[in-house]
């Protein structure tokens, strides 16, 4: 009799006979526990050592009589849901899984997958092919369902930790042999799982540049810059400096027919309020309006906006809320912004908290001016958020310095 059993992304043990899922296992208890048996099938198991996986210190009187309970109820269910045999074992104060009952486990054949693949490095091909086997386990994170216990959370974070890593190594071998749109798939569906790795996501930007899908790199390129600024207060950091660079200087690899085809591509769809953009466009606008100013002597400002929480506040609510609604600020902030300003003003987020704006032809009174405006609105519109404060400075664009030679 052969038993198999997934861990990954969903909880399931079946044979020809039946399953036991989530749906007939209702008890978390009774998951834990033939988990457990499973995962240590090579050896008999103390009655101590079970109890510590099961409970915490101290969390129940009499540990030991739960456990006998527990154990009776999973050999009957066993036995209904996968037929009569006998599945657990029990001698002088040890219990075991029966070792005549074969178990193929998912995250263990995941990982006998991957060290096959970390054998056969030199032989790409036949690398790719145990990499692929194992990526195509990983259904999602080592049982879902049940984190509650120190070694269920360890077992998680190790499994996810080798797949992220997984990813990563194939798809640089589909990067090396062409095969850019495996490379797209797998990156794109680990993304779901760790949307935060900045190398996996330029490994998809990559990708889709490969393939001459301008459009979409430039998205997911905008995307993780976002992500990285809103979640991490990340920026411009070298990878995604060259990364973007090579954004810029990518092209289809064809002659324009005329000047016209260059208008119609890079001409606004729709223009109606402040310009918004990324960090690493904003600088590079800014080091062009220094260069006018330089020329025309006209002047311009910059405002930066930062958001901040009233101290006595913040002490009284969790952490989790004052991230949360400091995300709602900074999205409030950002639209009366955009909605505010002129269309020739320039708007970027700097951090997680701060909002940097140029405004373009205006002396320093009409900019504070113009500043307290947004102000005032940005308070009407968070007025449900209590303790927001926001701070600004204010800094005239210096004209870009002339190098003689």
């Amino acid at each position: 009799m052969n038993i198999v059993v997934n861990t990954l992304g969903r909880f399931q043990i079946a044979n020809e006979q039946g399953s036991i899922n989530d749906k007939n296992i209702r008890s978390d208890m009774l998951k834990k526990l033939l988990l457990y048996l499973l995962l240590h099938r090579d050896h008999p198991l103390t009655v101590q050592e079970l109890c510590t996986a099961l409970w915490h210190e101290d969390e129940i009187d009499n540990p030991s009589g739960a456990l006998k309970n527990l154990m009776y109820r999973l050999r009957n269910l066993l036995k209904t849901e996968l037929g009569d045999a006998d599945y657990l074992l029990s001698k002088k104060g040890f219990y075991s899984w029966n070792s005549e009952i074969s178990v193929i486990m998912d995250c263990e054949e995941f990982e006998k997958n991957l060290e096959e693949a970390k054998k056969t490095q030199r032989e790409k091909e036949e690398c790719l092919y145990y990499y692929e086997n194992a990526i195509a386990m990983y259904g999602g994170n080592f049982m879902l369902s049940s984190t509650d216990v120190f070694w269920i959370l360890t077992l998680s974070a190790y499994y996810h930790s080798m797949y992220i890593t997984s990813v990563k190594e194939m798809a640089q071998l589909y990067l090396e042999q062409g095969k850019f749109h495996q490379m797209e798939l797998v990156c794109a569906e680990a993304l779901h799982y760790e949307a935060l790795d900045e190398h996996l996501n330029i490994l998809l930007v990559q990708s889709y540049m490969r393939q001459n899908k301008q459009a979409q790199a430039k998205e997911a390129f905008e995307k993780v810059e976002k992500i990285l600024y809103d979640q991490l207060g990340v920026r411009n950091t070298p990878l995604l400096t060259e990364l973007g660079r090579e954004l810029i200087n990518m092209n289809n690899g064809e002659n324009l027919s005329d000047i016209n085809e260059m208008s119609s591509e890079i001409t606004e769809k729709s223009v109606d309020g402040a310009y918004l953009c990324g960090y690493t466009v904003f600088r590079e606008i800014y080091h062009l309006e220094a260069r006018k100013i330089k020329r025309l002597g006209m002047s311009e400002y910059l405002v930066l906006f930062t958001i901040d929480m009233d101290a006595k506040i913040s002490s009284k609510i969790g952490k989790e809320t004052i991230k949360d609604n400091m995300q709602k600020a900074m999205n409030m902030l950002e639209r009366v912004l955009c909605d505010t300003l002129r269309i020739g003003d320039v708007v970027s987020r700097y951090s997680s908290t701060q909002y940097v704006v140029m405004l373009n032809s205006c002396n320093y009174e009409n900019c504070a001016l113009v500043a307290n405006r947004v102000l005032s609105r940005f308070y009407q519109v968070s007025s449900k958020i209590k303790g927001l404060q926001v701070h600004m400075d204010i800094e005239e664009v210096v004209a870009a310095s002339t190098i003689v030679k």
